[in-house]
């Protein structure tokens, strides 16, 4: 009798925890469709209210396809093919650091260029940093000119701002040139971009509860160093001396991203892409609902001309799929150099035809090159 007593405990136990489990997953799921349902909704209400996300480029589509039909014959001549895949997908990143929302007419570069490729066909997240001072052929007022790659963004930016005074307009011409110059110099098809204010980023890392990054010594003096400096977007914070791991808040993180004294232009976008990488790393463990405040938030500081669909979509392939991050950056160390060219220091490619194989390997192969894979110019992958 006390057998069959213990036999029947057993059951009912295993009845509860049945049904116990049954009600945790059910939550769990419906959490994440409500979530879904919300993050659409509000995003398609951030887009509704910034209606230059389809206005510009629907309006320019000719002019924007003339653009782009300029022939540059030394990025033409060292094409390379390589088969395009659904599964692959590209985002211009770029990022500026404006001290004001509008510059009538005196247009902020892109003071952070990169690639986020969602690479389905490996499970992977791809960032690369573009070296923003790269010497490339840039598009400007119809003419091809030898420049810095971020200058694009101004280029652009400028000469629609001249015929039309939209600051907002001027925005996505900027961007669409930078897209242009991506395209031509490293063979590309990118076709979507997102713009952003770095600067807001640290609302989004404070909202998420801050960063975990793994600092120098010599970087977080740098970091508590740089602190004066953005007292005027919040409060004021400081670092335990000493580096190893720390804890960052929005400020400190955004004083890290952009330090210029450690390093040069190749340890700043390194420095940017770790900030990114954490961040990831963050969102991917915060409760649904909170995920869709932060995303709600970070939907109100960026202009693309992704789509509401396209938007939701991206997120849920990169944040609910089990994707693993790889970091890196174009060109690598062993095909670039510094110069001076009337008085101005650029970043020249050494192989131009090298550093677009290597671009697409990495993209659409996954192939690193060595030098990556030695890990001189990336993190390792998490």
């Amino acid at each position: 009798m006390e057998k069959l007593n213990k036999e029947h405990s057993v059951k009912d136990n295993l009845k509860i925890k049945f049904i116990i489990y049954s009600i945790i997953w059910f939550l769990t799921i419906a959490a994440l469709i409500s979530s879904y349902f919300v993050l659409s909704a509000n995003i398609k209400k951030v887009q509704e209210k910034n209606d230059l996300n389809t206005s510009y480029i629907e309006e320019n589509k000719a002019e924007e396809a003339k653009a782009q039909a300029i022939y540059i014959p030394k990025v033409e001549e060292k094409k390379i093919n390589y088969s395009l895949s659904n599964k692959v997908s590209n985002i211009a990143v770029f990022g500026l650091d404006e001290r004001a929302e509008v510059y009538d007419g005196d247009w902020a570069r892109a003071d952070t260029m990169m690639i986020v490729t969602i690479d389905e066909k490996n499970s992977k997240i791809k960032l690369s940093s573009i070296l923003r001072d790269c010497y490339v052929d840039v598009l400007e007022y119809g003419n091809i000119v030898k420049d810095k790659i971020n200058h694009s963004f101004a280029y652009g930016a400028s000469e629609e701002y001249d015929k039309s005074e939209n600051p907002y307009r001027a925005y996505h011409a900027g961007a669409l040139r930078s897209v242009k110059a991506l395209n031509d110099n490293f063979d590309l098809n990118i076709k979507d971009y997102v713009i952003i204010n770095f600067t807001s980023f640290k609302n989004i890392i404070d909202k998420i509860g801050g960063i975990e990054v793994n600092l120098t010594d010599e970087e977080a003096k740098e970091v508590n160093g740089a602190m004066g400096e953005f007292e005027v977007y919040g409060k004021f914070s400081k670092l335990s001396e000493g580096g190893g791991v720390k804890l960052l808040d929005g400020n400190q993180a955004l004083a890290y991203a952009r330090n210029r004294n450690i390093g040069g232009d190749p340890d700043r976008a390194l420095r940017q892409r770790i900030v990114i990488q954490a961040m990831y790393k963050k969102m991917k463990f915060i409760n649904p609902i909170q995920l869709t405040s932060v995303i709600k938030e970070l939907m109100a500081m960026i202009k693309t001309n992704l789509t509401t669909v396209q938007i939701v979509s991206f997120a849920t392939k990169v944040l609910f799929n089990d994707m693993l991050f790889v970091n890196t950056r174009f060109p690598v160390d062993n095909n670039w150099y510094g110069d001076i060219i009337n008085g101005i220091s650029y970043d020249i490619i050494d192989d131009e035809e090298l550093n677009i194989k290597q671009i697409k390997d990495f993209i659409y192969n996954d192939i690193l090159p060595e030098e990556i894979q030695n890990g001189e110019t990336t993190t390792a992958p998490q």
